[in-house]
């Protein structure tokens, strides 16, 4: 038995071992037999029965057009739809910088959902009217412009 670095386990049988088996050449051609046995098994096996069920395909189906929704957004809003910058590194840079935008958006969306004293709302109307226009960036590569 061995065990590899990612936690999979190496089980070789003796030659001997299958002498009996009614199987023996068509399962494992090998002269010495082997079965490798991936890490966490068992959380994968769970996966497995989980996903056939009817409230996981539901939550997948929920889960795709949620997420769909924020990726359009990101493309026709922040401008994703075609990269302003060039080379992997920058346009990871504005990827995560769009995503950074999408997550203040939905803070200030909760906060604005909350009971508010009249003073606070007047607060946070200039705020987030002043901070929802338009948000720059500068980074080293340039600016980059994102507009809610």
């Amino acid at each position: 038995m061995e065990v590899y670095r990612n936690g999979s386990v190496l089980y070789r049988a003796s030659r001997t071992a299958c002498k009996g088996c009614p199987h023996r050449g068509t399962l494992c051609k090998a002269k010495r037999p082997s079965i490798v046995r991936k890490a966490k098994t068992e959380l994968m096996d769970w996966v497995e029965r989980y996903l056939v069920t009817e409230r996981a395909r539901d939550s997948i189906k929920k889960r795709a057009s949620w997420a769909e929704t924020v990726f359009a957004e990101m493309k026709v809003v922040h401008g994703l739809n075609r990269a302003t910058l060039r080379g992997r590194d920058k346009v990871q840079i504005q990827v995560l910088l769009a995503m950074a935008v999408h997550n203040i958006k939905q803070l200030v969306e909760s906060v604005k959902r909350r009971p508010q004293s009249a003073g606070s709302q007047c607060f946070l109307h200039s705020f987030t009217t002043r901070f929802m226009s338009t948000i720059r960036f500068t980074t080293e590569f340039g600016v980059l412009a994102f507009e809610f």
